[in-house]
């Protein structure tokens, strides 16, 4: 899902703290049932929320890291060898990304 409203970059945390709000309201049994991944196409990058601490993933605030996902460059989103996720290495999502920016 891609919403049209340009959002300021440091609104992430904000939109993070929903969706993990959401998370939990459709959690069933203490158990995630959708996992809500929101992020930033940006020109040059795109960057995804998370809760999770890791070495390439920069603290923000109130629990909320942020990790560039992808960079852009020569015309297009290219992943990132050691850490971009599986399924945002795929043509099709590369090709969305590209569209959306």
């Amino acid at each position: 899902v891609v919403y049209q409203a340009i959002v300021q970059r440091d609104e992430i945390v904000a939109i993070k703290r929903l969706t993990d709000h959401m998370e939990k309201e459709y959690s069933h049994d203490g158990k995630r049932t959708v996992n809500i991944d929101p992020g930033l196409i940006c020109m040059e990058n795109l960057i995804l929320a998370t809760n999770k601490p890791f070495f390439h993933r920069i603290y923000l605030t109130d629990g909320v890291y942020a990790e560039v996902t992808l960079f852009y460059k020569r015309g297009t989103y290219n992943p990132i060898e050691y850490w971009t996720y599986p399924e945002y290495r795929s043509t099709p999502v590369l090709e969305f990304f590209n569209g959306v920016r």
